[in-house]
């Protein structure tokens, strides 16, 4: 059984060699960094948490300082859409959606720009109780800046590895 396994692991670790894979997060992979990169201010509050978390993908990785800096503009636009309205006409769910336009600057002159959007949903319930719906609306708002920064900094690495 343990000689079937390895010899299927090799198996597979050979096909996945030859078809041209690298791994992203393995330590010392190519596409772990993406280099130095500066971010703008993003408006708002929901902007602020998602330039925080983008520093704390982005920079991780970035040890080279001598590496030619690059500027991630973004555009972020929050919508707050009712899903589940009760009988009295007031929502008791609620989708916070943000939609990001980004674009990365190349690295160097002559360089290939990345570019493109993001649409991201998180859900929130609305309980009607006073001041409730600010701390709910909080929650989503972080939660919304996390789920971007994922996809966002996912979506970069992805179009940085294809670009020569």
């Amino acid at each position: 059984m343990r000689r079937t396994l390895a010899v299927l692991a090799l198996g597979l670790t050979t096909l996945l060699a030859s078809c041209g894979f690298q791994p992203v997060y393995a330590p010392g992979a190519s596409g772990r960094s993406i280099g130095a990169i500066t971010i703008p201010e993003i408006e708002g509050r929901t902007g602020f948490l998602l330039r925080q978390e983008l520093l704390k993908r982005t920079q991780a990785g970035a040890s080279d300082s001598n590496a030619p800096t690059r500027t991630l503009f973004l555009t972020l636009k929050e919508d707050l859409l009712p899903v589940v309205s009760r009988i009295d006409g007031f929502a008791s769910r609620s989708d916070l959606s943000g939609t990001v336009v980004y674009y990365l600057s190349p690295a160097k002159p002559g360089g290939k720009a990345i570019s493109g959007f993001i649409v991201v949903s998180v859900g929130l319930n609305q309980e009607g109780a006073p001041f409730g719906d600010v701390a709910l609306q909080s929650d989503a708002e972080e939660r919304l800046a996390v789920a971007i920064a994922e996809r966002l900094h996912a979506e970069i690495l992805l179009k940085s590895a294809r670009t020569p």
